[in-house]
């Protein structure tokens, strides 16, 4: 009697699990390979940096599709003892602070505690002198606040004290670099103001807030404040001086960098981050998500590279959002690719000749597609030439749009070529764009974004 079609016989049975056992190992075998091919091809970005003492150190991590498939340092923590960098080294991020800034705001209007488009004065004793500058502009840096980074303030908080208070006070006595809303400026006063808003909100000091609603979740036990991190557990930074040659860093006292620029963290637990914030709602809703991931507009409609807390950019035609930071010997860099599902974080223990978005974006190349952007431009190169005109940070700006055998190019300190890529818009090879409306261009970079007129 012949079997039934549902019933499978021994043999068949055996002849499934062998072939499937060969499927697997073969599986099992690509992925080493290719786990040992992306190794090699990292290996050969960093090595020569290291062997050139271009970099004392570096830790990289790699996330692919929400799992962790690269996790490797490389080089020193102490260049004179030759002790090899750990994977596990605890850096100052620097700017990659605000991210986490940012997140905890967001939290806070997520409860309803505070709106996007509240005043900051409704929550702190700031007296913006009449000017309205509100929450969801201190996130995109569009307040308009002098950046304190630039000023006396520190100089002055060394001599009368360091306090929020004395912060408050000497911050609010600044001329506003331009009107509320009006253009884009990266902006640390911000990221100060926002952590103060997030204490008198939450009733928590900052750290605590942090801890308790982004890193204990998420199991990031090595993150916090770097001034309350004993310093013989931060690694060891360097900086290069004119000669080329690497010169050990001390770290200064990140306290009145608060939701600037005041975390350390490792590659590690940067990586649990990402993968908590991009593949999970563990530390943000999807409209909260949404808002932080989406470019703002200026007043005039404008679109900047800057949602809350992350960069918006463009690598080779795919989208990125990003965060990194700069402090005396040390440089961090946090990127996600979302079209390809990749984040890749770089942290590095010296100041010099190389950026950390340089190699997370040469690491992303052998993971993501390489998209053409450039398209023909139909309309009247002529009518695009001129002297553009405004300023940044309260300081006057010129640049010149000219064309030198049908190629249009941008002139300011040095001369470089501008590639049209649809729309209004330009991108030169740095990542700045540049979008032509009638007699204005506006120019965004990854951290400013301001409209210059074309003089008559």
């Amino acid at each position: 009697m012949p079997l039934p079609k549902s019933i499978i016989t021994l043999p068949a049975i055996v002849f499934i699990l062998f072939f499937s056992s060969c499927k697997k190992d073969k599986s099992n075998s690509q992925s080493q390979d290719r786990e040992q091919l992306v190794e090699h091809q990292i290996d050969s970005i960093v090595n020569p940096l290291i062997e050139d003492t271009i970099i004392a150190g570096t830790v990289i991590g790699i996330v692919k599709k929400g799992k962790i498939i690269f996790l490797k340092s490389y080089g020193y923590a102490d260049i004179d003892k030759q002790t090899p960098l750990a994977t596990t080294a605890v850096f100052p991020i620097a700017s990659v602070t605000k991210t986490f800034t940012a997140i905890a705001t967001l939290q806070l209007v997520e409860k309803e505690l505070v709106a996007l488009d509240d005043t900051i004065e409704q929550h702190l004793d700031f007296n913006t002198n009449d000017k309205s500058v509100t929450v969801r502009q201190l996130l995109n840096h569009t307040s308009g606040i002098k950046d304190y980074t630039e000023t006396d303030i520190p100089v002055q908080l060394q001599e009368i004290g360091y306090s929020s208070d004395n912060f408050l006070r000497l911050l609010e006595q600044k001329e506003f670099d331009f009107e509320p809303g009006t253009a884009m400026d990266y902006n640390n006063s911000g990221y100060y103001l926002l952590a103060l808003l997030i204490e008198k909100i939450s009733g928590l000091s900052y750290e605590e807030y942090l801890k308790k609603n982004i890193f204990q979740p998420i199991a990031m036990q090595n993150t916090g404040n770097c001034y309350s991190i004993a310093k013989d557990s931060i690694v060891g930074g360097y900086t290069m001086n004119e000669e080329g040659n690497l010169n050990p860093t001390t770290l200064g006292d990140l306290q009145m960098a608060k939701g600037a620029g005041s975390l350390c963290s490792t590659v590690e637990d940067l990586l649990k981050w990402q993968i908590a914030l991009y593949h999970s709602n563990e530390l943000l809703e999807k409209n909260a998500y949404n808002s932080m991931t989406t470019a703002n507009k200026l007043r005039n409609g404008a679109v900047t590279n800057y949602g809350l807390g992350l960069e918006i950019n463009q690598h080779e035609g795919n989208k990125v959002f990003s965060h990194n930071g700069v402090i005396e010997g040390f440089l961090s860099d946090t990127r996600y690719f979302p079209e390809s599902d990749l984040t890749v974080v770089t942290l590095i223990n010296t100041l010099g000749k190389v950026k950390p978005t340089n190699i997370s974006n040469s690491i992303a190349d052998y993971f993501i597609p390489k998209k053409s952007i450039t398209k023909n431009f139909e309309g009247n190169l002529e009518s695009l030439k001129g002297i553009y005109t405004g300023k940044v940070m309260g300081h006057p700006i010129e640049m010149q749009v000219i064309e030198e055998k049908d190629q249009l190019l941008i002139q300011s300190s040095k001369k470089y070529p501008i590639t049209y890529v649809g729309g209004n818009t330009w991108i030169a090879e740095d990542g700045y764009t540049y979008a032509f409306v009638n007699d204005r261009m506006q120019v965004n970079a990854p951290k400013m974004s301001i409209i210059l007129k074309k003089q008559e």
